[in-house]
Order: structure tokens, then C-alpha cells, then sequence
């Protein structure tokens, strides 16, 4: 059985908290953030749901788009170097980022990603 209740950090400020909250008998995923008390959709929604609804059962597909620069010097495995860029994308996405750029150790951007 999944989870009922998550607290999530606000996605502008460290500070603040929020609480998603889906009733026992299953059913629509609310939260506690003002981007979901003014939402206009149906069922309302806002990035808190959309990025951890998972986590309570809510069942969505995104799409994520992942552009790597494999021309890199620093890429001397390229199979290798891939596998780690893609765990690091995929703890980046769990830990609620949707969109980012990773870096080699000189500041070059080797790879992209964005959830949608």
C-alpha cells in the first residue's frame, strides 16, 4: 500500500515545507502550497504533485530529455561516462529537479536534462 502523506522542501525556499496528502481510499493528491490553492486545472495540480506524486501512487508519464556532449576530453569511457551522467540525472530527478546541467571538474557543461 502507498504512502498517504509527504512532506517536500518548496522549490524556492529551503525554508518552507509542504504537505501532500492523497486520502486512504486513493483518489486525487492535494497539497499544501499556494501554486495549488490558485491552480485553474482539473483535478488542481502543481509542481510538488508533479515532481513527488509518485511517490504516493499517483501514476503519470513524463517525458525526460537527457543531451549529452560526448566530445568532452574528459570522457575517456564513453559507455562508462554515460552510466554515470545518467545516475546522477536520475538522483538529480528524484531529489525533485526538473531541469539542470552537470559539469566536468573544469565548468564545461556536459550534459543537459529536463522533466516534462
Amino acid at each position: 500500500m502507498a504512502k498517504n502523506y509527504l512532506t517536500v522542501k518548496s522549490f524556492s525556499n529551503d525554508n518552507r515545507t509542504y504537505h501532500l496528502t492523497r486520502a486512504a481510499s486513493g483518489g486525487h493528491i492535494t497539497c499544501t502550497c499556494p501554486a495549488y490553492a490558485f491552480s485553474t486545472e482539473s483535478p488542481k495540480t502543481c509542481k510538488h504533485i508533479q515532481v513527488y506524486g509518485w511517490k504516493l501512487g499517483e501514476r503519470k508519464t513524463a517525458t525526460l530529455t537527457v543531451t549529452v556532449q560526448m566530445d568532452n576530453a574528459s570522457f575517456t569511457d564513453g559507455a562508462g561516462e554515460l552510466e554515470n551522467l545518467l545516475g546522477k540525472v536520475a538522483a538529480a530527478v528524484e531529489d525533485g529537479h526538473t531541469a539542470g546541467a552537470l559539469r566536468d571538474l573544469n565548468g564545461n557543461t556536459v550534459c543537459r536534462y529536463e522533466v516534462k
